[in-house]
């Protein structure tokens, strides 16, 4: 398999893993959402705007599959890391829920996949 293929499956699968996680901080009932042990506030309002924001980025990572745009690549990489930057200060200096432990450990996974398959990626095309 090429590494331009690997690259785009690999955008998709993070743009899908967004758009699950937005779609469940959406819909999921609060009872479900307590499970992780966040207790979101009765109007739910910043738990919906995370999830309305990991929606947004599942369309850039769609675009950047789509368009294989460098600069939409770069900025897909720059987010992941950013991601597990602040979950895992977040995780250290406020509160040690296991969710954003976790969440970190993904997001600084995704972000090494992506930027290892596009270094491949750009081997292979120069």
């Amino acid at each position: 398999m090429s590494y331009k293929k690997l690259l785009v499956i690999t955008l998709w699968l993070i743009a899908g893993h967004s758009i699950g996680v937005g779609f469940g901080m959406v819909v999921f009932p609060t009872n479900w959402i307590a499970f992780f042990d966040i207790v979101p506030s009765e109007h739910r309002f910043f738990i919906t705007q995370g999830g309305v924001f990991h929606i947004i980025m599942a369309i850039a990572y769609g675009m950047a599959a789509y368009t294989e745009s460098n600069q939409l690549i770069t900025f897909s990489i720059i987010v992941k890391f950013c991601a597990a930057s602040f979950l895992f200060l977040y995780f250290i200096f406020i509160n040690q829920f296991g969710i954003v432990f976790i969440s970190g450990i993904g997001d600084f996974c995704m972000g090494l996949v992506l930027m290892v398959v596009y270094k491949k990626y750009q081997q292979e095309f120069s």
